[in-house]
């Protein structure tokens, strides 16, 4: 524990290989970089030194296994003005029951994935923008209707909004590591935004207005399409989708003779189509 010291440089204690836990809030210490050998480093606690923030940052993402606390009352005061369905939200996904400890706000806070239970009454996402490491996110029949968090998100993977009054899109044009993508019964009439996601392996847009998947022509790695209930009529931007596996495409605009000719061209891809 060094907390509160004149300590200005943890240098000493690069060679400390088993050190589990430390403590140097309130220092002058301004660089970690002598602490990246610490591979058993459990907890560094870094309230109120002179780091920069954004050098802890580098630091904490540099060092996933580390619990880094740095910025406690910015997140209690966060959580605080937090309205009740989002504390609940929040606590269930870091396993936390009652108020939490300086330990638990940061665990909080590293939250990698948070799935909403159905019906809960929340109206917006603005409390998600305190999340600094997030893979994924799951929320369904909420009062949710705009995505503009999404957009500083952009580690997310996987992301699921179906049954939400969301019809606007474009602040998924920046998530580069998404995987996954769920818009099932949303207010959603195109793709247009979405042409530059090419990561994504699997994506479900039955139950919306679109008609076109042209937007969606590089998306070479899918594997999974769901388009069922949708005004689709057309599969040819599919044929450049080699990895295809699964296709449902079920009450659409799709004829017969069209589905056929696909199944033909992809017999290693399932086709779900009446």
């Amino acid at each position: 524990d060094l907390s509160q010291t004149q300590v200005s440089s943890v240098e000493p204690l690069q060679k400390l290989y088993h050190l589990l836990h430390l403590d140097i809030d309130s220092t002058a210490v301004d660089d970690l970089n002598p602490l990246s050998g610490l591979k058993n480093l459990n907890f560094l606690f870094a309230d109120a030194m002179k780091a920069p923030r954004e050098k802890i940052r580098e630091f904490m993402f540099a060092h996933p296994d580390c619990l880094v606390i740095y910025q406690t009352q910015s997140v209690a005061d966060w959580f605080a003005a937090l309205p009740e369905s989002w504390k609940d939200v929040f606590l269930n996904a870091a396993g936390i029951s009652g108020k939490p400890s300086r330990i638990e706000l940061q665990q909080i806070v590293n939250i990698r994935e948070i799935i909403i239970p159905d019906n809960t009454p929340i109206k917006q996402l603005d409390p998600l923008l305190k999340m600094e490491k997030l893979t994924r996110l799951e929320f369904s029949n909420t009062q949710v209707d705009q995505l503009h968090v999404i957009s500083s998100l952009v580690d997310l993977e996987i992301l699921a909004f179906p049954k939400n009054p969301i019809s606007d899109i474009k602040p998924l044009s920046g998530l580069k590591n998404i995987k996954e993508l769920n818009m099932e019964n949303t207010q959603v009439k195109d793709l247009k935004y979405l042409e530059n996601l090419t990561t994504v392996i699997k994506l479900n847009i039955s139950g919306t207005t679109i008609s076109n998947l042209k937007p969606i022509q590089k998306w070479i790695r899918l594997q999974e399409l769901e388009a069922y209930n949708t005004r689709i009529s057309d599969l040819g931007v599919l044929d450049a989708m080699p990895s295809l596996k699964m296709l449902k495409v079920f009450k659409t605009k799709l004829s017969e003779r069209k589905v056929q000719k696909f199944r033909e061209a992809h017999p290693a891809c399932e086709v779900t189509f009446y």
